[in-house]
Protein backbone atom coordinates (compact mmCIF):
# COMPACT_ATOMS: atom_id res chain seq x y z
CA UNK A 1 0.00 0.00 0.00
CA UNK A 2 1.37 3.40 -0.95
CA UNK A 3 1.91 6.05 1.68
CA UNK A 4 -0.91 8.52 1.90
CA UNK A 5 -1.39 11.73 3.83
CA UNK A 6 -4.72 11.32 5.63
CA UNK A 7 -4.21 14.70 7.25
CA UNK A 8 -5.16 16.41 4.00
CA UNK A 9 -8.17 18.65 4.37
CA UNK A 10 -10.36 16.62 2.04
CA UNK A 11 -10.40 12.95 1.21
CA UNK A 12 -12.36 11.86 -1.81
CA UNK A 13 -14.19 8.55 -2.17
CA UNK A 14 -11.33 7.05 -4.22
CA UNK A 15 -8.98 7.63 -1.28
CA UNK A 16 -11.38 5.93 1.10
CA UNK A 17 -12.06 3.01 -1.22
CA UNK A 18 -8.33 2.49 -1.86
CA UNK A 19 -7.12 2.71 1.73
CA UNK A 20 -10.01 1.58 3.93
CA UNK A 21 -11.73 -1.75 4.43
CA UNK A 22 -15.54 -2.15 4.37
CA UNK A 23 -15.91 -1.80 8.12
CA UNK A 24 -13.88 1.42 8.15
CA UNK A 25 -15.92 2.79 5.25
CA UNK A 26 -19.13 1.98 7.12
CA UNK A 27 -17.84 3.75 10.24
CA UNK A 28 -16.73 6.73 8.15
CA UNK A 29 -20.17 7.01 6.54
CA UNK A 30 -21.87 6.77 9.95
CA UNK A 31 -19.62 9.49 11.38
CA UNK A 32 -20.26 11.67 8.33
CA UNK A 33 -24.03 11.17 8.74
CA UNK A 34 -23.80 11.91 12.48
CA UNK A 35 -21.89 15.12 11.83
CA UNK A 36 -24.49 16.15 9.27
CA UNK A 37 -27.27 15.43 11.78
CA UNK A 38 -25.46 17.39 14.51
CA UNK A 39 -25.08 20.36 12.16
CA UNK A 40 -28.80 20.27 11.36
CA UNK A 41 -29.66 20.13 15.06
CA UNK A 42 -27.28 23.01 15.80
CA UNK A 43 -28.98 25.07 13.09
CA UNK A 44 -32.39 24.31 14.62
CA UNK A 45 -31.12 25.32 18.07
CA UNK A 46 -29.78 28.60 16.66
CA UNK A 47 -33.15 29.37 15.07
CA UNK A 48 -34.97 28.59 18.33
CA UNK A 49 -32.50 30.70 20.32
CA UNK A 50 -33.16 33.65 18.02
CA UNK A 51 -36.88 33.25 18.71
CA UNK A 52 -36.21 33.09 22.46
CA UNK A 53 -34.14 36.29 22.27
CA UNK A 54 -36.91 38.03 20.32
CA UNK A 55 -39.49 36.90 22.88
CA UNK A 56 -37.27 38.14 25.72
CA UNK A 57 -37.03 41.57 24.07
CA UNK A 58 -40.81 41.71 23.61
CA UNK A 59 -41.39 40.59 27.21
CA UNK A 60 -38.98 43.27 28.48
CA UNK A 61 -40.81 45.95 26.50
CA UNK A 62 -44.16 44.79 27.91
CA UNK A 63 -42.75 44.81 31.44
CA UNK A 64 -41.35 48.32 30.89
CA UNK A 65 -44.78 49.54 29.76
CA UNK A 66 -46.47 47.92 32.78
CA UNK A 67 -43.89 49.42 35.13
CA UNK A 68 -44.24 52.89 33.65
CA UNK A 69 -48.04 52.62 33.85
CA UNK A 70 -47.81 51.60 37.51
CA UNK A 71 -45.47 54.51 38.24
CA UNK A 72 -47.98 56.96 36.74
CA UNK A 73 -50.81 55.83 39.01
Amino acid sequence: MAAHNFNSSKLDSRDLNNYCNDETLMIYKQIKWNLHSIQNLANEVNVKMQKVKQNMIITKKILDVIQSTNNEQ
